[in-house]
């Protein structure tokens, strides 16, 4: 295809417009995942949930596996819960729920079901 100037300019707006959408989708990522970082201060500053160090201590204490994944889930109206994804011996991979506030096990079926669908409750 021989060289054209306007498939080039054409081109280039392209790529500025991909990079610039690509920034801000970057952007409104960071801004959400310092919401989520805020939220999560918040609830610790007010006693809604215990620090992640007590959670984690909690569950190397009780349960043999690698930690893979943490998340916090909830709000200060329904609870908070941390889920957290083990590697167990022999390879299986374990999502295991938690009250965030009182560190006390989700009843084993809504962690399983968490575990079989893949999805954050």
């Amino acid at each position: 295809m021989p060289y054209n100037r306007h498939m080039t300019r054409h081109l280039m707006l392209v790529l500025a417009g991909l990079l610039w959408g690509g920034t801000m989708f970057s952007a409104s990522l960071a801004l959400a995942d310092a919401e989520e970082h805020d939220r999560a201060r918040q609830a610790l500053a007010v006693g809604d949930i215990v620090p992640l160090h007590q959670m984690l201590a909690r569950v190397a204490s009780r349960y043999d596996g690698t930690v893979l994944d943490v998340d916090l889930d909830g709000d200060r109206k329904h609870g908070w819960t941390y889920w957290i994804r083990l590697l167990a011996p022999g390879g299986h991979v374990v999502d295991l729920g938690f009250d965030a506030r009182t560190m006390a096990p989700l009843p084993a079926e809504r962690s399983r079901h968490r575990g079989e669908t893949g999805d954050h409750d």
